[in-house]
């Protein structure tokens, strides 16, 4: 690992590579419109760039925190080139569009969000994904290929049943973040089920797994994509399984999370924010289990995904 000094230059620059991804990306996509003209001083045409000006803000503000977590983990690697291209392109695509975007499209009988604009953010999220990976990787000295040996990672037994232990974990972390957290706001409520009124966690869940049991289906498939990330992540560092656990932890949480402090037109700035805290908190909880099923002392003298280099 090189001096810590060198990030004093490194994050910033990945902040401003990235803000400047998403506006290319934005534009490239159709994400992006330009407001339409107004006369100068026309108090709608204020309120639009005091709003833009906001968004840009918080724009700025969710690339600086996926900069230092992102140039935090390059940190560590071992993997140089286009295999560690390839990975960042992967756990940033899938973490902060797939992930999201697939569960967009499960609840959008609330979202409301139309065909078109589901394919401009997803356009969107994986031009952004083609062109910060390559850069992220050069701006953080990885691009050389590194003398050490590759290593690589055995498909076995143990670890498909370690993914199933994770994808069942987050079944469980989703809902109870999501009722203890989220859904104890009075608008998210509202903007899912048309009503305020709250039933105890128990009653709400048997009305899950009766009137919507897909759900636990769908969000078990997201739990092992990411138990396939942790994978990634984790065999990518050559580090203690509790700074690997403190790395992805904050990689799932600010990558998912990071989209969420971006106004949008589909979600109440209330709901946004309860969805907010939820999902930092609860995928910042899942990363750390995701290490602690597959390396931590939860299974004893012989980590599945011990080195093998």
């Amino acid at each position: 690992m090189k001096s810590p000094l060198h990030l004093l230059w490194q994050i910033p620059a990945l902040t401003v590579s990235l803000f400047i991804c998403f506006v290319i990306a934005g534009m490239l996509s159709g994400l992006t419109e330009a407001p339409p003209s107004s006369k100068t001083g026309d108090p709608a045409q204020a309120e639009a760039m005091a709003e833009a000006a906001q968004t840009a803000a918080l724009l700025l503000l969710s690339c600086f925190l996926t900069a230092a977590i992102l140039g935090t983990w390059l940190c560590f690697v071992k993997w140089r080139g286009w295999k560690l291209i390839l990975i960042v392109f992967t756990v940033y695509f899938i973490a902060n569009t797939v992930l999201t975007q697939v569960e967009s499209l499960f609840f959008n009988a609330a979202l409301e969000l139309p065909a078109s604009m589901l394919w401009k953010i997803i356009l969107s999220g994986l031009i952004i994904s083609i062109l910060f990976a390559p850069i992220s990787v050069g701006i953080m000295g990885r691009m050389r290929s590194s003398k050490q040996a590759d290593s690589s990672l055995e498909v076995n037994s143990s670890l498909l049943k370690s993914l199933c232990w994770i994808a069942a974990s987050y079944v469980l972390i989703y809902f109870l973040f999501g009722y203890f957290i989220a859904w104890q706001s009075e608008a998210v409520r509202e903007y899912y089920s048309g009503s305020t009124a709250i039933l105890p966690f128990h009653i709400h869940m048997w009305d899950v797994l009766t009137g919507n049991p897909g759900l636990i289906l769908f969000q078990f498939i997201r739990g092992l994509v990411w138990g396939g990330l942790a994978v990634l992540i984790a065999r990518s560092m050559s580090v203690s399984w509790g700074t690997k656990a403190i790395i992805t932890g904050l990689i799932f949480g600010v990558m998912l999370a990071g989209g969420l402090l971006i106004p949008n037109p589909f979600m109440p700035e209330s709901v946004r924010w309860a969805h907010l805290w939820e999902t930092s908190s609860s995928n910042f909880v899942l990363g750390i289990l995701c290490i602690y099923i597959l390396e931590g002392p939860a299974w004893a003298k012989k980590p599945i995904l011990a080195q093998t280099d």
